[in-house]
């Protein structure tokens, strides 16, 4: 550090820190530069004294489910002000009729202690204060709240139920709420797990879908699954650590969906009063395709052709062609074509 005074100064106070070796330098200085130090070997030794702070950054949590971790941020060499620094940690429950425990850290370097045999998941309040051979530091600690570690929730949620399908992706599910004390820990919501299975009842991939949900809420909509597809499905609570156990498995069939649009439609005039309509079943059928219909006549899956005899003659005809499921109308299709006149001209 520097302290700088006029010319016709010829002392200065300084402020020390306590149990410091410091060495001072008086160095004349003008426009043109500074002199040589003088006072080379000028010492002092100032006294020990009491820590003026304590250890900052301080927090607790478990690490397993019996402990509590007190970690604090270890105080500088020059803020130890004395012979023998150690830290002084004190803790009890946050609950009424508790009294403190405290035991001391005597390495400087240390940032954490570990405290075992401690009850699952409760809330602590904790101090960490600097202490020399002087005594306690002379600032009041903070006090912090902590928490001893988490286990796994022994409660599963029950009355898993399907209450609304939404459409062929999307249905809503309902479950009752699991008592918080039996998550132990932080209680981080629900995880909605969905398996595809087979027709034989086998699951077809190799993770689940999973929707979250908040503690607060009691249902969820899933969302993108398959049409006309079966889900095996169940509930668990989970917290920061841990997921608890599943509900009862339930199976989830989701109706049919629209179907896609039928592919290379084509139409061509045979006659004056003949329309031939061909095409490819859609793509994707989400669903038992049952039937598709040109205009007011239902065509049979898997027929690809409808021959139309009782056209007009000459006449501009738009077709349209469309899949139908149970879950309604794919989308349509369409093509035009003109009948010959009756000399058979195109």
């Amino acid at each position: 550090t520097e302290e700088q005074t006029d010319q016709k100064t010829f002392e200065a106070v300084i402020n020390l820190s306590p149990w410091v070796n410091y060495t001072f330098r008086v160095i004349a200085s003008n426009k043109r530069g500074d002199g040589t130090p003088g006072y080379l070997k000028a010492t002092c030794q100032t006294p020990p004294s009491y820590p003026y702070t304590n250890p900052k950054n301080v927090s607790a949590a478990g690490t397993e489910k019996d402990n509590l971790v007190i970690y604090w941020e270890p105080m500088s060499k020059e803020e130890c002000n004395g012979e023998r620094f150690r830290y002084l940690i004190r803790y009890r429950l946050d609950e009424p009729g508790t009294s403190w425990e405290e035991f001391e850290v005597e390495d400087p370097l240390q940032d954490h202690v570990v405290i075992r045999d401690q009850p699952t998941f409760r809330k602590y309040v904790v101090q960490v204060q600097a202490v020399n051979a002087i005594g306690r530091s002379l600032m009041t600690p903070e006090m912090y709240i902590g928490y001893s570690g988490q286990d796994i929730p022994v409660a599963a949620p029950e009355n898993v139920k399907v209450t609304e399908v939404i459409n062929s992706t999307s249905i809503v599910l309902e479950w009752d709420h699991v008592d918080p004390d039996s998550v132990r820990g932080h209680f981080y919501g629900y995880k909605i797990l969905c398996w595809l299975v087979n027709d034989a009842g086998k699951r077809v991939t190799d993770k689940p879908k999973v929707t979250l949900a908040p503690p607060t809420e009691r249902t969820a909509v899933l969302k993108d699954l398959q049409p006309m597809s079966t889900y095996q499905t169940a509930v668990l609570a989970y917290n920061s650590m841990h997921d608890g156990p599943t509900s009862s498995w339930i199976y989830i069939t989701t109706p049919e969906g629209t179907p896609s649009a039928v592919r290379n439609l084509h139409a061509k005039a045979l006659g004056a009063n003949t329309i031939l309509t061909s095409w490819d079943a859609p793509e994707t059928a989400r669903g038992t395709t049952e039937q598709e219909k040109e205009e007011e006549t239902w065509v049979p899956y898997p027929r690809s052709f409808y021959l139309y005899e009782t056209a007009k003659p000459a006449t501009r005809y738009e077709i349209s062609i469309w899949a139908e499921t149970g879950g309604g109308e794919g989308e349509k299709a369409y093509k035009i074509v003109n009948t010959w006149d009756v000399q058979g001209n195109e």
